[in-house]
């Protein structure tokens, strides 16, 4: 099925079309074209079009506490939606792992931002646009950093190409591209289309919370040490 396959199927669905594959004027295309994609880009700022969580890793600066992430940025990736779980390994093989913390608790942790420290102790995502952001602390002595990303559905460029996604998606991107197109098109919602949106959605949202749990740290955390100087 291709992005246009998409859209005769949500228009049918929205009563748009009385039979399938009608040509749609260039006005219906366009806003068939914005309506899926804005309806990726707000399933992925919920996390509902999260259907991976998969490990990134990238090279640590020594010294440097503070990253940018995204296409360009320092760690040179697609922005993830959320980063779920973090590695670091130091270049004599140690290391640490855990989920990362909230602003608030980043910047009670990182009190002395100048610390420096052989292995990491917290990390910290701000899920900024375009790129976002990673804290760490204390300042590494290099490294490597793994992160285990959400990787979201990508927005359609072009709508001729045939859309890979998990079982499941397809459908429930038809009914409620269906839902946010009717009333664009001047006409009511069925009640019928209301809850297969509603339901195929809900079934999105239960099976992303169960697949995508947070993956295991690859080693535990060592016992608690304040931050030494750069000689450790």
């Amino acid at each position: 099925m291709t992005g246009n396959d998409l859209f005769d199927e949500a228009l049918l669905i929205a009563g748009v079309y009385t039979y399938p594959k009608q040509t749609p004027s260039a006005e219906a295309l366009a806003t068939c074209q914005l309506g899926l994609n804005n309806l990726l880009a707000e399933w992925n700022a919920q996390g509902l079009a999260i259907y991976s969580v998969a490990p990134k890793t990238f090279s640590l600066t020594s010294g440097t506490a503070d990253y940018t992430i995204g296409t360009g940025a320092t760690f040179n990736t697609t922005r993830p939606v959320k980063v779920e779980a973090w590695n670091h390994k130091t270049s004599s093989g140690q290391a640490t792992g855990g989920k990362p913390v909230d602003a608030a608790t980043f910047a009670a942790v990182a009190r002395d931002r100048s610390a420096q420290g052989a292995r990491i102790q917290a990390l910290n995502y701000d899920a900024a646009y375009p790129n976002g952001s990673i804290h760490v602390y204390p300042k590494p002595l290099g490294g490597t950093l793994e992160l285990w990303v959400w990787d979201a559905l990508t927005q359609i460029s072009d709508f001729t190409a045939a859309l890979d996604y998990p079982p499941g998606y397809l459908q429930a991107i038809s009914y409620n591209l269906a839902l946010a197109l009717a009333p664009k098109f001047g006409l009511a919602i069925h009640p019928g289309t209301k809850l297969m949106a509603d339901q195929t959605r809900a079934d999105l949202a239960s099976a992303n919370v169960e697949q995508h749990g947070a993956p295991p740290p690859a080693a535990a955390p060592p016992a608690a040490a304040p931050p030494a100087g750069a000689n450790q």
